[in-house]
C-alpha cells in the first residue's frame, strides 16, 4: 500500500508526513502516512477506519433507537447532531453509546467494537465532538 519508510522520498517519490505533535494531526492529508515518534501511521475516515468494526463488520452508523411511529420514521445512517456519549463495559463487551438529536427527538444507539483498546482511543474523540453532526463526526480523519 505505502512504500517501505525505510527508503529514502527521493528513490520512491513518496514523502511522509512528519509530526512532533500528535495534535497536529489535521496537518496531514487523509490516506496520507505520517511519522510519530519513529512510528508510521495512515489517517483514515472514522466511518471507512478498519477497527470501526463488531463481529468483522461495520459497526458506523449505528443502528437509532428511539420515539417512531407512522410519521415519525427512525433516523438512519448519519442523520442528527451528537448530543451525548456513555460507556458501557469496556472489559467486558466493548461498547459505547451515542446519543443524538434529530428533528427535535433524542435517539440512541449502540456500539459494540471488536477491538476494546481502539474504542478507548476513540471515546475522547468523539465527546470532543458533541454537539457536531453525525455526518461530519464520520468523516473525521482517525489514525
Amino acid at each position: 500500500m505505502f512504500p517501505n519508510l525505510r527508503e529514502s522520498p527521493r528513490e520512491t517519490g513518496f514523502s511522509p508526513c512528519y509530526l512532533s505533535n500528535p495534535d497536529d494531526l489535521g496537518l496531514c492529508p487523509i490516506g496520507d502516512t505520517f511519522i510519530l515518534g519513529g512510528r508510521s501511521i495512515v489517517l483514515m475516515e472514522l466511518r471507512s477506519h478498519p477497527k470501526m468494526t463488531w463481529g468483522g463488520r461495520p459497526n458506523w452508523p449505528p443502528h437509532w433507537n428511539g420515539p417512531y411511529g407512522p410519521n415519525n420514521p427512525l433516523p438512519e445512517d448519519e442523520a442528527g447532531i451528537l448530543v451525548k456519549v456513555e460507556t458501557g463495559a469496556v472489559k467486558v463487551v466493548p461498547h459505547c453509546f451515542l446519543i443524538m438529536r434529530h428533528k427535535y427527538q433524542d435517539y440512541y444507539g449502540s456500539m459494540f467494537f471488536d477491538d476494546g483498546i481502539f474504542l478507548i482511543q476513540l471515546l475522547p474523540i468523539l465527546r470532543e465532538y458533541i454537539g457536531s453532526p453525525i455526518a461530519k463526526i464520520g468523516s473525521l480523519d482517525i489514525p
